[in-house]
């Protein structure tokens, strides 16, 4: 198989951009999860993918083939949706079989009773069943094979659509928030048994999520969107360590990352709540960031003290999350080990390693991080 390639794909819908000059390489037998809030344009990208949608300029190509000269029904791709889509009318095995029964047999053959007037007409629905039930035990619902939609779970539903995307043997799978209408421990279960799916059948994932954890936990990569834009494109690990936009650091990660604000001094020199910085910090650093993962209440070479009142205390069994005010009015977060006393009304010091600071440009690129180990003031 070969690498799908979008070269400066636009979409514009009542002249508003949803997606703007996007380029991408989906690479083959991957699993990439397109990640954003609402609106950021990864359901029109999926849709062109799928050939539910045209782009108004750029290129498709999978290969040497042109896929936007192709029809949905070329594409070799199968759709799972947050909805199900499935027949309400159908069982279980005949929304399982449906796709096969579309490939396989004519206008005719699909007509009640044809069944018993060909030989073949019975022989591919024989084949279809059988695929059909090999697919249903490997997502474990073949039990639920006889029964209505109406009579399953909302997970039990979302294995079937899972069921009746897998039995056509696409080389693309494409999914448009399937996990949105499910509890959390479902998701959670549901999370394992997609990459599970993906690790078996090796062929291609495009993924849609607005839930960071979906995205971090399956993905072999993810690209972070906004307006219509891939801010970053990496592996769950280059996302969340190494962001390369503010935008991209604050979506990824709970709790959310700390921002403190850079501001110069009355000589112009670049201060963080007061205190100057030194010139090991990039001089255009407009703000200074660091995960709540990595503070910790032990002092230590190396590392940037932050110092506050505790405005709250959160027990959640092995760890505790302590948020902390600052003089100037600012709130941080920090998560530390379970045993930490802290208490509201409690003078705290924070201690950040300085390999573990972000520093962002007014325009929220990211910048090489730096520092002494000077104490931020409160």
């Amino acid at each position: 198989m070969s690498d799908i390639v979008l070269d400066r794909i636009s979409k514009a819908y009542d002249g508003t951009t949803v997606l703007d000059a996007l380029s991408l390489t989906i690479r083959d037998g991957e699993f990439l999860t397109l990640l954003g809030a609402s609106g950021c344009g990864k359901s029109t990208l999926l849709k062109l993918l799928a050939g539910l949608e045209q782009p108004d300029a750029g290129t498709l190509r999978k290969g040497n083939v042109d896929v936007l000269a192709q029809s949905p029904g070329e594409r070799d791709c199968a759709m799972v949706f947050q909805s199900y889509a499935l027949y309400p009318h159908m069982t279980v095995g005949d929304n399982i079989c449906t796709p096969l029964h579309m490939r396989s047999l004519g206008f005719a053959q699909r007509l009640p009773g044809a069944r018993w007037l060909s030989p073949a007409t019975r022989r591919a629905l024989r084949e279809a069943r059988e695929q059909g039930r090999q697919v249903a035990a490997t997502l474990g619902i073949e039990h639920l094979w006889s029964r209505k939609p109406a009579q399953l779970s909302g997970g039990q539903r979302q294995r079937v659509a899972l069921a009746r995307a897998m039995v056509r043997r696409p080389s693309l799978f494409l999914f448009d928030e399937p996990l949105s209408n499910l509890d959390a421990n479902l998701r959670q279960s549901l999370r394992s048994e997609i990459r599970q799916l993906h690790d078996k059948l090796g062929v291609t994932f495009v993924y849609v999520t607005h839930d960071q954890h979906e995205a971090m936990s399956m993905s072999d990569r993810v690209a972070v969107m906004k307006g219509g834009r891939i801010l970053q494109l990496g592996t769950p690990q280059e996302i969340y360590h190494t962001p390369r936009h503010a935008e991209v650091a604050a979506f990824v990660g709970a709790p959310r990352i700390n921002f403190l604000a850079v501001t110069p001094d009355a000589a112009g020199r670049p201060c963080l709540q007061g205190q100057p910085l030194d010139e090991r910090f990039p001089a255009q650093a407009a703000r200074l960031a660091f995960r709540p993962h990595a503070a910790s209440l032990a002092p230590a070479p190396h590392s940037l003290a932050v110092r506050g009142t505790v405005a709250l205390v959160e027990f959640t069994g092995a760890e505790c999350m302590v948020t902390l005010t600052m003089a100037c009015g600012t709130k941080v977060v920090a998560v530390l080990d379970a045993q930490a006393t802290a208490r509201p009304g409690d003078a705290l010091s924070l201690h950040v390693p300085l390999a573990a600071w972000h520093a962002f440009d007014a325009q929220g690129n990211s910048l090489a991080a730096g520092a002494a180990a000077l104490p931020l003031a409160a």
